[in-house]
């Protein structure tokens, strides 16, 4: 199959902010800045049930070690690709799951994978125009990742590169983002640091009570109902390093799947039997990118984000 053919027929799109826009990130969209896939997560995770320091922590937060060894030989074990479909079929490792994400989501959280700036983060940041007159009220964001890498991005390269007498007004129009973790986050940002300590309890207690898994009743999270309110508010929807997990497919865009708004997707390293699915699940009204081409890459092709 030609994965080239949908691409190939975009034609410059209206400027970013010329439209009401709502962006889904999946893992794909944080792993330039240092944050694991789905197979890559289940790994580190791994390494972390034999971590001594990880081990006297879980302790000291309340979890059995024979819980956590039985944790680790399933995971380790089982035939679950990913950690979200461990967690939803083996429900007993449910709490002890979270708290062993949070352990290896926080010290990723590292400032220097962020600057100077590269990869999509940097072409978003240029395309809106922080400093000028932006209308960055027409865009959403929504993040299925529990990492804050992108509002500490947005937030320090104003401070890092804007002049100061035009940093006051490129706030504003940062804040005008709406930015929402559908899945909920390692913490708010920025009451919760970037970059704290993973030994911090009381962090990684709230960080692990915050984190929503595919299984969860997400239909009662707040975060997924505004999730879902501002993608059906966007006349566009741009998807960026996800792939496509078909129960999030389900729950997160089936009432726009086919409304005839204008839908693109990153298909980085998708397989045609998946681009079959997704291109089905949205009866055709999607334009995805090449399996060739990074996020990055894709999004310049279309020409939706300035370099």
């Amino acid at each position: 199959m030609d994965d080239s053919r949908v691409t190939s027929q975009i034609e410059k799109p209206p400027h970013l902010l010329g439209i009401p826009t709502a962006l889904i990130l999946g893992a794909g969209a944080s792993a330039p800045y240092g944050f694991p896939l789905g197979p890559e997560l289940k790994n580190r995770l791994l390494e972390q049930t034999a971590n001594g320091q990880t081990q006297t922590l879980l302790q000291e937060l309340g979890f059995d070690l024979k819980l956590l060894r039985l944790f680790s030989d399933a995971l380790r074990y089982g035939t679950h690709p990913t950690v979200d479909v461990f967690l939803e079929k083996k429900t007993s490792f449910r709490d002890i799951g979270s708290f062993l994400i949070a352990l290896t989501l926080i010290p990723l959280e590292s400032p220097q994978a962020l600057f100077p700036q590269k990869d999509w983060y940097g072409d978003l940041f240029n395309t809106l125009n922080l400093e000028g007159l932006s209308n960055t009220d027409n865009l959403s964001i929504v993040t299925l990742n529990y990492d804050r890498s992108l509002e500490h991005f947005l937030f320090n390269n104003i401070e890092y590169n804007c002049p100061d007498i035009l940093m006051e007004q490129a706030h504003k129009n940062r804040e005008k983002i709406h930015i929402v973790h559908a899945h909920g986050s390692l913490g708010n940002y920025p009451d919760v640091g970037y970059g704290i300590s993973s030994s911090n309890k009381d962090a990684i207690r709230s960080a692990a009570d915050s984190i929503k898994i595919i299984s969860d009743h997400l239909a009662d999270s707040d975060d997924f109902a505004d999730a879902k309110d501002s993608i059906k508010r966007a006349e566009r929807i741009v998807i960026i390093g996800f792939g496509y997990n078909q129960v999030t497919l389900d729950a997160l865009l089936a009432d726009v799947a086919s409304d005839g708004r204008a839908i693109y997707g990153t298909a980085y390293k998708l397989d045609n039997k998946d681009r079959e699915r997704v291109e089905d699940f949205f009866n055709g009204n999607i334009s995805l990118g090449s399996q060739n081409q990074t996020a990055m890459e894709t999004l310049r092709k279309w020409n939706l984000f300035s370099q």
